[in-house]
């Protein structure tokens, strides 16, 4: 639907045309006349086909465009469809804005609302097919069980005088097929994002177990913020059978968009979709559909027959990475096409990557040291094989490696650039930029750089930035008879000059590229990462939250009929406001009805068009002799409080609640839409997981509570937000009714001020949360807000294996000397002499490593890997907890290592025992990495002691 004036088919080369009476297309042909519509697969009759000679069949109209309605004639201006009335119900017909297989959409105004909608009439030739009849309540039915903001929205399915009606939203912008038909292919990123709008469209549609079987280009809307709707759900279908509608000799369905199943008219899944929004988007790259042909039967054929010609044919700009991803979609066989939306939808995040700013540096820091430790660690697990094949002498050890030193650091170097140059030239990110979510590509493209570019810049990488160290000092070995003070200043200098050298070019507009990129081409970008809505484990049966109760007859209710509502019971009732349950049985759409007094004012317009998943939509309303009735679509799932009655959620699930209100309520300030209460028990956990502000409910809240001056309507608007934010994360982390045993890191801290929320978050995250409850520099604005919770949203919300990993292997390094005397020393094989004062030693060292987690808050290792330790109520955890847990860890093995050497020092009769206990140690701290990886956020000594390894 598009409001551009209108522009007619001009007279091609062609031998011939044929005019579609049903899509309003002419199709330029040559040779035999072509017996399908290209466009819309209807079938054409022989007096759709002139000759070019005659001249053009008459003018029309694509179905695309827009064109003036004139009411005197009652049709709109070349319509090809017989006249339509003036008015329809309450609308009044204003334009036409195109056609397609089932009629003809309209402007329409809803006289009583002055609401703008677009009406769709079925044509008058349908009106005597009881199968199309069929097909166009069907495609209300679907549309209208969708309600994302990204999928068009039926207000009302319905009849007048026997002609069926459908009013959806206005579209005022354009399609994705115009949009390319009017500028030409779109860049990458730009077409990758409209595509993403799509699959989030559809991908609501298939929660339901339904396929839309009908994506192309014109069923995509823009609107006026350039968002893309899908719409037409015309032939949608349901995944678990029923009514299969079809049409003799025709093909239901667009055959440039059709998958080869579609077309063989075999079992349909999600995949047919993908491959739909696998071809738009080849569309939106290259300006053409995957598949030309003069006619639908020979576009048909194609589809089944051949594969798609080479994208990069027809837009050699696009990587061809991303030419492998869309192949895939566009792939015959559907067993090797992408396995549903999600998978597709992962696989384009790589191609948009966001913008590159001053924030990126710091992640590239945190990568590099995270490549450093693993570095490093290897490192000492090369000097630890050589200590054991020196069997445990450390003299030797160490004379061996000074005596190979230039080797063993040639060796280094060389690992150290194969190690980058062989991750990022072939996947793209080493293991540290992979974490920290850095990618890096072609200057170009966003493609991996390959082994030459990748090896060119991880070489003038480490000869710049060890231009001392790496370089001066590998061509001028450093004399033992100098000032090592003077050289290791001019060494460090040096270093200094080839770091300012490396980042001397970095610059906002050239994405902070530094020397060694602008050397092999390549680029660092963060890629996007994909917002998920997780499972709410452990939290099953949101659906029980709504309960209704019935009506007794002598309630006072006249009839059991509101509007279009057929009225199934009462939600809540206040003094002027009720609220009942009701089901529009033409739409099978539930709706939530706010009765008020007679005279009310009714919602403004802007809240009215409010179509955000956060906010339960408008989709009607009157006035009757009793009542001002109101319809929203009615909430699924259960209140936050009720969902929370047995205790907390994890921060992962606290997160994009507080994130999706927040956005809402920005929005809301934006708009004019700000809710007049806010309320804890108006948030609402839907079904499919996403959060909702239900804020009718304020009408028909029974014991209303006096608002407070802090969160009252006379309150700002901001102020009123972040105290209700507050209330909220309260809620959600501590539960409806928190039952906190004493802690012993609560106990530690037991002078805590109140009203802190407390919750096992992540330390950036308890920041914020302070910041919300007033506990520190309290927020000034939402922005500041939203900024911090789209920070926290892109860092780790929990502790997984793999960062529990990388915090163990740092720890590994960090106690790998002591490990190495720990584990060596108690060795049966090294024998009671090597060392005096063994067992000292091997007591010693475990205690020293108490000592230093009592010191340190549980060690280095922990902040390097971005983790520390937390008390169950978010609070950094008190020393003696950590203490504690450290004892708790290490007195096990140390007693088994400290016994083995006794028993080979005082008793070596018994050295098979001894053999025994040193290999139970050795199977017990391998136990320990065990279980700290299958349980990384809260292992047994950590419920003992009631800490949490949570993220920084």
């Amino acid at each position: 639907m598009s409001e551009r004036e209108p522009t007619l088919e001009k007279p091609g080369q062609a031998e011939g045309r044929a005019a579609c009476s049903n899509c309003l297309r002419v199709l330029v042909f040559s040779g035999e006349p072509p017996r399908f519509c290209g466009y819309c697969g209807a079938p054409l009759g022989p007096d759709s086909v002139a000759d070019t000679d005659s001249g053009p069949t008459r003018t029309i109209v694509p179905g695309d465009e827009t064109t003036d309605y004139d009411p005197t004639t009652r049709r709109p201006a070349d319509a090809a469809d017989g006249p339509f009335p003036e008015r329809v119900a309450g609308y009044r017909l204003i334009r036409r804005l195109g056609s397609g297989g089932m009629g003809t959409v309209f402007e329409a105004v809803e006289e009583r609302q002055g609401l703008h909608v677009a009406l769709k009439l079925i044509a008058p030739r349908n009106l005597s097919s009881e199968e199309a009849l069929q097909r166009f309540r069907q495609e209300g039915r679907s549309a209208s069980a969708v309600t994302h903001p990204r999928c068009v929205f039926v207000r009302a399915v319905d009849e007048d005088q026997g002609r069926p009606y459908l009013a959806m939203e206005l579209m005022p912008g354009t399609t994705l097929q115009s949009l390319v038909d009017d500028g030409g292919p779109l860049e990458a990123a730009e077409a990758i994002l409209k595509i993403l709008d799509v699959m989030e469209g559809l991908a609501e549609f298939h929660k339901l177990g339904m396929i839309h079987r009908d994506v192309k280009p014109s069923n995509c809307f823009l609107d006026e913020d350039g968002r893309v709707k899908i719409g037409d759900f015309g032939l949608s279908k349901s995944l678990e059978g029923g009514a299969d509608l079809t049409r003799t000799g025709a093909f239901l369905g667009t055959p440039l968009y059709a998958s080869p199943e579609q077309i063989k008219r075999e079992p349909l899944d999600e995949r047919t979709d993908v491959y739909s929004i696998a071809a738009t988007l080849y569309f939106l790259l290259t300006g053409r559909a995957p598949v030309q042909a003069e006619d639908a039967a020979e576009a048909l054929a194609r589809i089944v027959s051949e594969p798609a010609p080479p994208l990069r044919t027809f837009a050699p700009r696009v990587s061809r990475t991303l030419e492998v991803v869309i192949h895939r979609g566009l792939e015959r066989d559907r067993s090797r096409r992408w396995r549903d939306l999600r998978e597709f939808h992962e696989a384009l995040l790589p191609f948009v990557p966001e913008r590159v700013d001053i924030g990126s540096i710091g992640l590239r820091i945190g990568a590099y040291v995270l490549d450093l430790a693993l570095f490093y660690i290897a490192v000492w697990a090369a000097f630890a094989a050589s200590f054991l094949q020196h069997r445990g002498r450390v003299l030797e050890t160490l004379a061996f490696n000074e005596r190979h030193g230039r080797v063993i650091e040639l060796i280094d170097a060389g690992v150290w650039i194969a190690y980058f140059a062989i991750l990022e030239g072939l996947f793209g990110a080493s293991v540290g930029k992979w974490i920290v979510g850095l990618r890096v590509a072609k200057a170009g493209d966003g493609e991996p750089p390959g082994l030459p570019r990748a090896l060119a810049r991880s070489l003038a990488f480490v000869l710049l930035f060890g231009l001392g160290t790496e370089v001066y000092d590998a061509l001028y070995p450093p004399d033992p008879r100098a000032n090592h003070k003077v050289q290791a200043v001019l060494l460090a200098a040096m270093n200094l000059v080839g770091f300012l050298i490396l980042i001397a070019p970095m610059r906002q507009h050239s994405g902070f590229r530094g020397v060694h990129e602008w050397i092999s081409g390549t680029r660092v970008i963060q890629v996007v990462r994909a917002r998920r809505h997780r499972r709410l484990r452990g939290r099953r049966g949101l659906a029980s939250g709504v309960q209704t109760r019935s009506i007794a007859a002598d309630e006072g209710h006249p009839t059991a009929q509101v509007g279009p509502y057929r009225i199934q019971g009462a939600v809540s009732s206040a003094e002027g406001c009720e609220v009942l349950a009701g089901r529009d049985e033409s739409l099978d759409r539930q709706a939530w009805l706010f009765l008020r007094d007679p005279g009310a004012v009714p919602p403004d317009d802007a809240r009215r068009s409010l179509s955000r998943l956060t906010r339960p939509r408008w989709i009607g309303g009157g006035d009757q002799p009793d009542a001002r009735w109101d319809a929203f679509i009615a909430p699924t799932g259960r209140r936050l409080r009720g969902l929370v009655e047995t205790g907390g959620l994890p921060w992962r699930d606290v997160l994009p609640i507080l994130t999706d209100l927040a956005e809402e309520l920005e929005a809301a300030r934006v708009d004019g839409t700000f809710p007049a209460r806010l309320d804890v028990d108006d948030v609402w956990i839907q079904d499919d997981e996403r959060v909702q502000l239900v804020d009718p409910l304020a009408w028909g809240r029974p014991d209303e509570a006096e608002p407070s001056p802090e969160t009252g309507p006379g309150a700002g608007e901001e102020t009123r937000a972040f105290a209700f934010l507050r209330d909220v994360a309260r809620l959600a982390l501590e539960g409806d009714r928190p039952h906190r045993r004493l802690s012993l890191t609560a106990w530690a801290q037991r002078d805590e001020p109140s009203g802190r929320i407390r919750g096992a978050v992540p330390e950036r995250a308890g920041v914020l949360l302070d910041r919300l409850s007033g506990h520190r520099s309290p927020y000034a604005h939402l922005a500041h807000l939203r900024s911090d919770l789209a920070a926290a949203a892109e860092r780790p919300t929990e502790v997984g294996a793999g960062r529990r990993a990388l915090q163990l292997l740092i720890q590994g390094f960090l106690l790998s000397p002591g490990m190495l005397f720990l584990v060596g020393l108690s060795c049966p094989e090294l024998g009671p002499d090597v060392i005096p004062f063994d067992l000292p030693i091997l007591a010693g060292i475990p205690l020293a490593w108490v000592v230093w987690a009592v010191l340190a808050r549980g060690g280095f290792g922990y902040t390097l890997a971005g983790l520390t330790l937390v008390g169950d109520d978010g609070r950094i955890a008190c020393r003696f907890a950590c203490g504690l847990r450290s004892l708790l860890v290490w007195v096990v093995p140390a007693t088994l290592f400290v016994g083995s050497r006794w028993l080979q020092r005082y008793t070596p009769e018994y050295m098979v025992t001894a053999w025994a206990l040193w290999m139970a140690g050795l199977l017990l701290l391998a136990a320990y990495v065990g279980v700290a990886l299958l349980f990384p956020g809260r292992g047994p000594h950590d419920r003992i002691v009631d800490t949490v390894v949570v993220p920084i």
